[in-house]
């Protein structure tokens, strides 16, 4: 039997609090963003404004550019619909150049958050995902996400600091990664104090690249300081967002 658009959704705010709890939360120390008025018009019980319930740890928030919903966790940063597009729609040519010459190709997105882009691609090319990031809530909110648009078949997601975690090699990784700061910082969501992040990263690249592989990057226009003589890097894209000039990267190993 189908079950209801309501019954769907409790379902799927139990296992999120599950899965959060598994991951080392409490809920306790949470409490449920704002749903979407567009989804409570399609609930009719008013057992649904039980979503509401604030010990739940998961919101629904629109996604402009697919017309979708998507679970967020508090304390996972939301994708913004300007920037995500930009890298999202750069992985997606690639993928699709790649995908013209090659039989199968391998695709990872490092700091995979809640998971959109991941899934977004997923389910545009019907190809397996693979997804990290070093927040367990992040991994939860991902899987969450992956049952939330019936591609649970199609994304692998594990914590992982950095590429530390991973094994074997990929035809295209993504990485909307946080802005370099050359201060201390309690924001891992949006700031790499002095590029730690970054470099750690690039540090294990090249051999989690296959041939012809790239890693496809997002973040500020000059990123040479931190680039080792190992990668070599052109701009795919560059663009102006609210005054912050920001790049796309191709990144490859020499």
């Amino acid at each position: 039997m189908r079950l209801s658009k309501s019954s769907q959704l409790h379902n799927l705010a139990n296992l999120a609090v599950r899965r959060y709890v598994d991951s080392g939360g409490s809920c306790d120390n949470f409490c449920m963003s704002t749903v979407s008025d567009s989804l409570f018009k399609q609930l009719k019980s008013p057992n649904d404004l039980s979503l509401r319930n604030r010990s739940l740890p998961v919101g629904l928030t629109n996604i402009s550019w697919s017309d979708r919903h998507l679970i967020t966790f508090r304390g996972i940063f939301p994708p913004s619909s300007i920037y995500t597009k930009k890298l999202l729609d750069t992985c997606k040519e690639e993928i699709k150049r790649k995908k013209a010459v090659l039989p199968e190709i391998r695709v990872l997105e490092i700091g995979c958050g809640a998971g959109v882009i991941a899934l977004d691609i997923a389910q545009h090319f019907k190809m397996r995902v693979d997804c990290i990031d070093i927040q367990p809530i992040a991994v939860s909110n991902t899987q969450v996400n992956a049952i939330y648009w019936g591609a649970a078949n199609l994304i692998n997601a594990w914590q992982s600091d950095g590429l530390e975690g991973v094994v074997g090699s990929y035809d295209v990784i993504m990485f909307n990664a946080p802005m370099v700061v050359e201060c201390d910082s309690d924001k891992p969501n949006t700031d790499d104090p002095f590029g730690q992040t970054m470099r750690s990263v690039f540090a294990q690249l090249p051999k989690h690249l296959n041939d012809d592989g790239k890693l496809l990057l997002m973040n500020a226009v000059d990123i040479s300081d931190h680039l080792p003589e190992t990668l070599s890097s052109c701009i795919a894209q560059g663009f102006a967002i609210f005054d912050t000039e920001l790049a796309i990267h191709a990144i490859t190993a020499r």
